[in-house]
């Protein structure tokens, strides 16, 4: 297919090993696949696999960096003139991408948009600007209702973010030991620390039980993690991968039988918006653990594919656990229906999904 669109894609990360990145990454391959011509314009050094593609820097994103985004608009403005439509892929570059002279449309995923939103000091500007996109791409009815209450959104789509189904799959023969896995970065709000709690008491029942943490561990929360299972006496139990490419990724989901995102709202406000690794881990035949009141529903059907849970409620993170990992019926029930319920999603419909909407963003703005 050949759309005969230019698109310009703007994107904090270009880095297999985030989230952010995975996502910028797979969506860029699958929109080439579909004929859309790429300009990518990133602060991040990390350039992917994209050499063939038009790759632009600028100097930083968002807010942080009030004083180098009049030089990068200045700039961008010449990368971005024969582009029919600018694609904001991570919310914090609005502040850059809805200046540039362009249609513009966001993808929201979770926390970011609502930060903005909700404080104070950026609220009025980042509304007007939500509220000025041609179009929001929503890739969780969670998050859109959210930033519902604070402004009037424009033409939105679902769109929930894919997985790679060819490279994230089941492996030949799993793990019988009760070896659970979180992906992502360490922050409070992914509940990595519930997991270690749950491991404490499962322990004394499952001595094998092993809990993979695989994500970005450089921070204080990393830290205070490690403390804490030092002190519960956890340090061959607990496993903390740091940051890992997908190949060494793969291989964490295969080794383990059940994925865990006991995640909560913490004090800044964050919540898990869109927990892509939810859907890696299907993808993997693993049951799933979450939370009610995020993303996490929109991937997580009790009694199909895995368990929702209370936030913070430790109790029922083990019963949810016990659960899945005793009955071996339930556990190849649920495994099957999680690969399934993977297999509905693909970057290359979501890539069709959102050529339809670039044309419908496009059209519309001509009209007016």
């Amino acid at each position: 297919m050949k759309s005969g669109m230019k698109i310009a894609v703007i994107t904090s990360s270009l880095y297999e090993k985030d989230g952010w990145g995975r996502y910028s990454l797979n969506l860029l391959k699958a929109l080439g696949g579909e004929g859309i011509d790429t300009t990518v314009i990133s602060s991040d050094r990390h350039a992917g696999d994209f050499s063939a593609i038009s790759m632009h820097r600028i100097l930083g994103r968002g807010l942080k960096n009030l004083f180098t985004i009049p030089f990068d608009i200045f700039y961008l403005r010449r990368v971005v003139r024969d582009c029919d439509l600018v694609h904001i892929f991570t919310e914090p570059d609005i502040f850059v991408g809805a200046f540039l002279g362009k249609p513009y449309i966001v993808s929201t995923h979770g926390t970011y948009a609502l930060r903005y939103l909700e404080k104070r000091v950026t609220r009025s500007i980042a509304r007007r600007l939500f509220e000025s996109a041609t179009g929001i791409i929503c890739t969780s009815k969670f998050t859109c209702r959210k930033m519902s209450i604070f402004c009037r959104l424009p033409q939105t789509i679902n769109v929930p973010n894919g997985v790679d189904t060819e490279h994230f799959t089941p492996g030949m023969e799993r793990n019988a030991a009760p070896f659970l896995i979180t992906v992502g970065e360490l922050k409070p709000r992914k509940g990595q620390d519930l997991g270690i709690a749950a491991v404490e008491i499962l322990k004394k029942k499952y001595p094998s039980i092993r809990y993979y943490i695989v994500g970005n561990d450089r921070n204080d929360f990393g830290d205070n993690l490690r403390r804490m299972a030092e002190k519960k006496g956890l340090s061959e139990n607990v496993i903390f991968a740091g940051s890992v490419d997908e190949g060494e990724l793969l291989n964490y989901y295969r080794r383990s039988r059940v994925f865990l995102l006991p995640s909560r709202v913490d004090a800044s406000g964050s919540f898990e918006g869109y927990p892509l690794s939810i859907m890696e881990g299907n993808a993997c035949g693993l049951p799933a653990i979450g939370s009610f009141g995020c993303g996490a529903e929109l991937f997580i059907i009790p009694e199909k594919n895995g368990y929702l849970i209370q936030p913070e409620d430790i109790d029922g993170l083990i019963h949810a656990i016990e659960m899945i990992i005793e009955d071996p019926l339930r556990y190849r029930q649920f495994s099957d229906s999680a690969r399934a319920l993977a297999e509905e999603f693909s970057w290359k419909k979501n890539a069709q999904k959102l050529v339809e909407f670039y044309h419908r963003a496009v059209n519309h703005e001509n009209k007016n």
